[in-house]
């Protein structure tokens, strides 16, 4: 069921769900342990890979005794160790990149006052739509005199 044996405890078989039969399914009991705590991946969009120093994070890696390092662990830990390395690595030769400022309402921002500037932006956008047509007519009239009519 699992590949760590840490996670789960001592499967105890119970009694068989049909004391009656000779061939019965039986219950097994056991606890399953799960981490409570996340752990915490390596995060590669927090750093600004465009400007980074890369020769010299290739030197640190070069110092780095990678074959003791992550010898005699299991793949997903050894992964882990080296994505906290490459991390720790990172922090010290790539910029971060500045974080995004999201925008935040101000608390007096309601669904009634947003309705209000939609309906104030919209008419503002016909009001110069229509302004501009006039002048437009207005403009024609001119150059074909005032009898024609479009």
């Amino acid at each position: 069921m699992v590949t760590d044996p840490n996670r789960v405890s001592v499967v105890e078989i119970g009694p068989p769900l049909d004391e009656k039969s000779v061939r019965s399914h039986y219950i097994i009991q056991f606890k399953f342990y799960w981490p409570t705590a996340r752990q915490t991946s390596f995060n590669r969009r927090k750093f600004n890979w465009k400007y980074g120093d890369y020769v010299a994070m290739s030197k640190h890696f070069n110092t780095i005794e990678w074959h003791s390092a992550l010898n005699n662990r299991l793949t997903q830990n050894s992964y882990t160790s080296f994505l906290d390395t490459f991390g720790a690595v990172a922090d010290l030769f790539i910029k971060r990149r500045l974080p995004r400022l999201t925008q935040v309402k101000p608390p007096w921002w309601n669904q009634q006052i947003s309705s209000l500037v939609r309906r104030l932006f919209i008419r503002k956008r016909i009001k110069r739509d229509v302004d501009r047509l006039a002048r437009n007519h207005a403009a024609l009239q001119q150059i074909h005199g005032e009898d024609e009519h479009y």
